[in-house]
């Protein structure tokens, strides 16, 4: 669009350019194309402005879907870890409870034998009850008596307690519950810091 033309008023009329001293005018027509410039220009700043203040409340709106989706994330983490913690003292605590489940085996396998040779024994006895010298009978009832003695290993449940008494013995200290299971309760939250 070319620039609005000014007129100054003189004796002999109007003349193009602006004087000082004069008065100033412009054509109508150029004045009615300036304003509907002006309120173009108007009319689109206050679109602009509306634009401008609605993605200001878009950008609201995202930063608070922001926060909270940041929150899930937090919370989603920390119960990973817990998850992940009870994993943890669950496989520790599989663990030993195999190992005692082993050596559970182990000694019922020393018992038949045991059973085994003292049933040998008397058989033995009951055809010739003089066949037997003496010292092996007190060898034989020793072993048995070994090995009927209570285990040591009674399985002591860091929840619950002992599973004989429910916690009122003392667990003998060679055989305490692994540290490491230990650790892996508190840290999964199934014992406190007690």
């Amino acid at each position: 669009m070319s620039e609005v033309k000014r007129y100054h008023v003189t004796e002999a009329g109007l003349v193009e350019g602006e004087a000082l001293g004069r008065i100033n005018v412009v054509l109508g027509s150029d004045y009615d194309v300036a304003v509907a410039v002006g309120t173009a220009f108007g009319n689109t700043l206050e679109r602009v402005v509306a634009e401008r203040d609605a993605l200001q409340a878009s950008i609201v709106r995202l930063n608070d879907k922001l926060s909270c989706m940041s929150a899930h994330v937090l919370a989603y983490k920390l119960s990973r870890q817990r998850l992940l913690g009870r994993a943890r003292a669950r496989e520790l605590l599989i663990s030993e409870l195999q190992q005692r489940l082993t050596a559970a085996d182990e000694r019922a396998d020393v018992l038949e034998g045991l059973l085994r040779q003292t049933n040998e024994l008397l058989y033995v006895i009951q055809g010739d009850p003089g066949a037997v010298p003496s010292s092996s009978i007190d060898a034989m009832r020793g072993e048995v008596f070994t090995a009927l003695k209570p285990a040591a290993d009674v399985f002591v449940d860091p929840l619950k307690g002992c599973d004989v008494c429910g916690g009122k013995c003392q667990q003998p200290e060679e055989k305490k519950t692994d540290p490491r299971l230990i650790d892996a309760l508190r840290e999964a939250g199934f014992l406190r810091n007690d």
